[in-house]
């Protein structure tokens, strides 16, 4: 993470930000808290609104154990808020870095899963804008959204 500048810190979460201001990054780790998820999830809404970020990082990697209020406060808060925030130009590229933990890995993959497609379904315009992929490591997560930027511009330009 060499060219990720931290953004801001909250206990189990840091938030990151490549130098290019093209991916932003939300680390977290051990047993993030109801009040430190919070905190750090709302900071990272207004990092990615006012640098327009489409490519995000979630890496919950080296996270233990997911608190169970804080899973539920992102499904039904934090995501739908989430989704009227960053309505800004540009498909929302989301690569998932799961715990290798396995049941912090299950719990974080059935939110995610379920949270997206209710979104998915209840508004058939994010069906084309929100792309999510799972990565075992941050290298192969990151090589993915530069591939998506790629695609990004490739269409950009076709279209003009």
């Amino acid at each position: 993470m060499q060219d990720y500048n931290l953004v801001q810190s909250f206990g189990d979460y840091q938030i990151y930000l490549h130098q290019d201001q093209s991916i932003l990054v939300i680390k977290g780790r051990q047993a993030p808290t109801l009040e430190t998820a919070q905190q750090a999830w709302n900071a990272l809404l207004e990092v990615a609104q006012a640098h327009q970020v489409n490519y995000w990082i979630i890496d919950e990697k080296e996270v233990q154990v997911f608190n169970t209020e804080a899973v539920l406060w992102w499904m039904k808060e934090w995501f739908p808020q989430s989704q009227q925030l960053i309505r800004y130009p540009g498909q929302k590229c989301f690569a998932n870095i799961h715990s290798e933990r396995f049941y912090a890995e299950m719990s974080s993959k059935i939110a995610l899963q379920n949270t997206v497609q209710a979104a998915k379904s209840s508004n058939e315009k994010l069906k084309g804008y929100l792309i999510q992929q799972y990565f075992r490591d941050f290298a192969a997560a990151e090589k993915w959204l530069r591939e998506m930027q790629q695609l990004a511009a490739a269409e950009k330009s076709t279209s003009l």
